[in-house]
Order: C-alpha cells, then sequence, then structure tokens
C-alpha cells in the first residue's frame, strides 16, 4: 500500500472501531436506564471484531511510521491513532462491566431508577458522542468541548457521595451495583478525555501535558519501540491493553 491506502486503512479501522465502541455504550446505558436485560446482552456481541480491530489499527500505526516517508501529519495520527484506539477499547471495556452489574440488578430484583445515574449516564455518553463527531468530521470543535466540560466530574462525585452514604446507613446491593455503574461511568468519561486530547493532538498538534505524559508516552513507545526515546524511559502498560504481537 502507498502512503493515502495507508492512512485510508488506519481511519476506517479507526471509526470501525468508534461505531462499535458507541453502540456499546448506548446499549449499556439503556440497559440500566430501562432496567432491560435485551440491552445488556447485546453490549457483549462485538468482542472479538472490536479486538481484532484495535490490534488492526495499532499493526497499520507501526506501518505507516515504518515507511520513513511519513510526514509530520502522519505521525501525529498514528500517534492518535494509537490512543484513541486505547481509549475506545476501554470504554467497551467499561461498557460491558455496566451491562453486567444492570444484569446482576436485574437477577436480585433490583428495578428501583436512579434519576441521578440516568442524568450522569447521557451526559457521558454525550462527551463519547462529541469524540466520535470530532474523529468522523475531522473537527477539533467537539473535542475542545469535551475538554472544557467538567460537569461530569461534578456528577460522578454527587452520585457517588450519595450511594457510600446509603451504603453506610444500610448495605444493600443495589447500591453496591449503583457505585459500580457509576465507577465504570468515570472510567468513560476519562477516556472521553483522552479522545478528545489526542484528536486535538493529530488535528492540532496540541497535547495536554498530564495526559500525553501517560498514554501519550505509552503510544509513542509502541509505534517506535527501538528509539532513543524508548531506551531511555520506562511506562507502565496502560490499564485494560491489549497484547496484539
Amino acid at each position: 500500500m502507498n502512503l493515502q491506502q495507508q492512512r485510508t486503512a488506519l481511519r476506517t479501522q479507526l471509526l470501525d472501531l468508534s461505531r462499535l465502541s458507541q453502540r456499546a455504550l448506548d446499549y449499556s446505558i439503556k440497559g440500566y436506564e430501562l432496567n432491560n436485560a435485551e440491552f445488556s446482552r447485546h453490549t457483549g456481541t462485538v468482542k472479538h471484531q472490536l479486538r481484532e480491530q484495535y490490534c488492526q489499527i495499532k499493526v497499520l500505526s507501526r506501518q505507516l511510521i515504518g515507511t520513513g516517508i511519513a510526514a509530520t501529519s502522519d505521525f501525529r495520527f498514528s500517534l492518535a491513532a494509537v490512543r484513541l484506539s486505547s481509549a475506545l477499547y476501554k470504554t467497551y471495556a467499561a461498557s460491558t462491566r455496566i451491562a453486567q452489574m444492570t444484569t446482576l440488578r436485574l437477577e436480585n430484583k433490583i428495578v428501583t431508577r436512579c434519576a441521578a445515574l440516568d442524568e450522569f449516564g447521557e451526559l457521558v455518553n454525550r462527551l463519547v458522542r462529541l469524540c466520535t463527531v470530532a474523529l468522523f468530521l475531522n473537527d477539533a470543535g467537539p473535542a475542545e468541548t469535551v475538554l472544557h466540560n467538567q460537569a461530569v466530574w461534578r456528577r460522578s462525585e454527587l452520585i457517588l457521595d450519595r450511594s457510600q452514604s446509603a451504603t453506610e446507613n444500610g448495605p444493600h446491593a443495589g447500591d453496591r451495583h449503583t457505585i459500580a455503574i457509576t465507577k465504570n461511568l468515570c472510567v468513560i468519561a476519562r477516556q472521553a478525555h483522552e479522545m478528545a486530547d489526542a484528536i486535538l493532538f493529530w488535528l492540532k498538534g496540541r497535547d495536554c501535558a498530564l495526559a500525553f505524559e501517560t498514554e501519550g508516552h505509552h503510544a509513542l513507545e509502541h509505534l517506535i519501540p527501538q528509539s532513543r526515546f524508548a531506551a531511555e524511559n520506562t511506562f507502565e502498560p496502560a490499564g485494560n491493553q491489549l497484547s496484539c504481537f
């Protein structure tokens, strides 16, 4: 493949991975909002396909850089693609855990609704959708909106505080499930911020220093494993990271 074909193949895989991850998140949120086990079951149906695309993105990213003639923009895109694929896979993994907690709630006959949790889930989903829009349209605007959104953290703290207080006053399985779902939504919110930062790095050559210290350096080490950077720095693998090689 020539450079243009490699770029197109990498972008296609990235967009497909984004669709699958977004769909899983949609199903998991609908599952607990509607107390519907069928939605929860749909969440995990694309695991193998998603894994294959995740691994393919890592391969294509390395190949694009390995040509030796890639432009600076190609390097940024390859690095962003590795970061995005990692964040999308973690989003999927957290979505499956939410679906599992919903199934446990229903098995225990817990069908009470939590308005704050529903609102938080929709907020987190909007953040991920903004990243999806930014990715599909090559538009930095939605990604910047995600990075500037602080309401998600205030909402998560409120739900966790309330759930923890209820658990301390009288342990109940429903409270534990609510806490578990909320924590996984927090994981997804964190991945939305990581995706937004990676998109801005790709489109504008800009990165958040804190995010790049972790996910960005890990992605760079993957793309150029024999580089001086990789030899002089040691980084822990990112959580929920899949081994594709």
